[in-house]
């Protein structure tokens, strides 16, 4: 057993979850700080062959955030995307509202550094996937507001995804005191809750198309006021884009890359033959005796709904449906957002194509596996990607929360992001001793969690062993060495 904590029942229960994601096992034996973790994680290297095609994405982004913003808006984001180095993003994130106190987490986690030092280091870039439904877990169309939810979104839209759906009106207020929720809120959450409606509301939608257009503007505005007024100045912005680039991206490579070992993933009978049992069973990928993910592509239906693939021969099958697996109508369905790329043909382009340095979560475990197994189906047919794949650097996890404030008893609980616009943004003084802990003492509060999803994952939940501690338990030894902490 290695040691990973003086505390033997962390240093326990740290080894079973690294029996299941090895991975993690780096992040259990560093010693840095949050602030010295994160600045290493966005430090990288490109290789030359992946900053060239890097460039077209880089412009996909720009004419994002140009169609998105006005031009008051874009003077005061600074995401220093240039053609000279590689390019390093959070991975993540689920599109949705800022809620969630671990999603919120994810982008001062990865970007700690960076937060009050704007100036030196710009503007914070994350990709977040939209093809996830309304009531994905981080969400459940909507948001939580001092322990009480607040659907945004209709129960007819729970199974649809954002990817494609049009824009919306958020009128949080008028949405409770229709549903007659508004006497569930005192006076000053009120107060709170039409100003936050009114600034919503308020915002230049013109440019946004899509509501996933809307999300990233909104959760432009939304960043800021998680800092104390007196600070947002100096406060790196956030910029989440909608994971369609990567697509928008994948079309163009369709139309003019055909000896890529993409395109020829997707085209090539024989190399797509080979890749679908490579990648069969892998998690994250696809398992066809199970019925779990899809091959190459998710089909988008009328209701906006996913409809699981398969390959079957020359064509892709699902439900009532038969796509032929040519250019012209992948690229067809793909431009009308009829069409998503499964999540191992998106890390295959993203990761080892163009060799992104992608800041993810427990994700890192299933994305070496697939990145591993990509690698090994390349070392044949195209060992020039092969050898430049050797390059790619997967170091990054990050999984826990720094939304932190009272309890009411004398201890800390997790906050939602509208806790934390409410309380007027994050203590600093917290915000200062969380930059200075221990990165794997961060992750002490979430080690039940870590060994029962790498057991639904990568084992089985019968096998389950007693844990030392339970998630209270980790709680409270947290808290004690935050408080601790000089």
């Amino acid at each position: 057993m290695e040691k990973f904590y003086d505390d033997p029942g962390l240093n326990n229960m740290a080894n079973l979850v690294v029996e299941l994601m090895p991975t993690l096992a780096q992040f259990f034996r560093s010693e840095e700080t949050l602030s010295e973790y994160s600045r290493r994680i966005n430090t990288y290297d490109a290789p030359a062959p992946h900053i060239e095609r890097q460039k077209e994405l880089k412009i996909l982004i720009r004419n994002k955030i140009e169609s998105i913003f006005n031009p008051g808006e874009r003077k005061n984001i600074d995401l220093r995307l240039t053609d000279e180095g590689g390019l390093i993003a959070g991975s993540m994130d689920h599109h949705g509202i800022l809620n969630h106190p671990i999603l919120t987490s994810i982008h001062a986690l990865t970007n700690f550094y960076k937060l009050y030092n704007r100036e030196e280091f710009g503007d914070i870039l994350t990709f977040a996937t939209s093809k996830v439904p309304f009531n994905d877990p981080f969400h459940k169309r909507g948001i939580i507001f001092h322990d009480k939810k607040i659907n945004l979104f209709p129960k007819k839209y729970e199974h649809k995804l954002m990817w494609g759906m049009p824009k919306y009106d958020f009128d949080i207020a008028g949405r409770l005191k229709e549903k007659h929720q508004w006497h569930l809120f005192n006076t000053e959450e009120q107060k709170f809750l039409e100003e936050i409606t009114g600034e919503l509301r308020g915002l230049d939608l013109s440019g946004c198309q899509y509501l996933g257009d809307e999300m990233t503007k909104i959760n432009f505005y939304l960043w800021k006021r998680l800092f104390p007024l007196e600070d947002r100045k100096q406060i790196a912005n956030l910029v989440v884009i909608e994971d369609t680039v990567f697509t928008d991206y994948l079309i163009a490579l369709i139309r003019k890359q055909q000896n890529s070992f993409i395109y020829q993933m997707i085209f090539d009978n024989n190399f797509r033959t080979r890749a679908l049992k490579k990648f069969e069973g892998i998690p994250g990928a696809w398992n066809d005796e199970k019925e779990v993910g899809s091959q190459l592509f998710w089909l988008v239906d009328d209701d906006n709904k996913r409809v699981r693939l398969t390959v079957e021969g020359e064509y892709l099958v699902g439900a009532e449906h038969r796509i032929p697996i040519m250019p012209e109508a992948i690229i067809k369905l793909l431009t009308e957002r009829k069409l998503i790329p499964c999540m191992l043909l998106k890390f295959a382009l993203v990761i080892v194509y163009l060799g992104m340095k992608t800041l993810t979560g427990f994700s890192l475990e299933y994305t070496t596996r697939m990145v591993r197994a990509i690698r090994e189906l390349l070392k044949e047919d195209f060992p020039d990607e092969y050898q430049l794949s050797e390059k790619i650097v997967l170091n990054s996890m990050n999984v826990a929360s720094i939304t932190l404030g009272s309890d009411g008893h004398g201890g800390w609980k997790e906050l939602y992001a509208f806790d934390v616009i409410f309380n007027g943004g994050f203590d600093k003084r917290v915000l200062n001793k969380i930059g200075r802990i221990q990165y794997k003492d961060l992750l002490i509060p979430y080690l039940a969690f870590a060994y029962t999803y790498g057991l639904s994952k990568y084992g089985n939940l019968e096998n389950a062993v007693p844990l030392p501690y339970t998630e209270a338990d980790l709680k409270k030894i947290f808290e004690n060495k935050f408080n601790n902490l000089t």
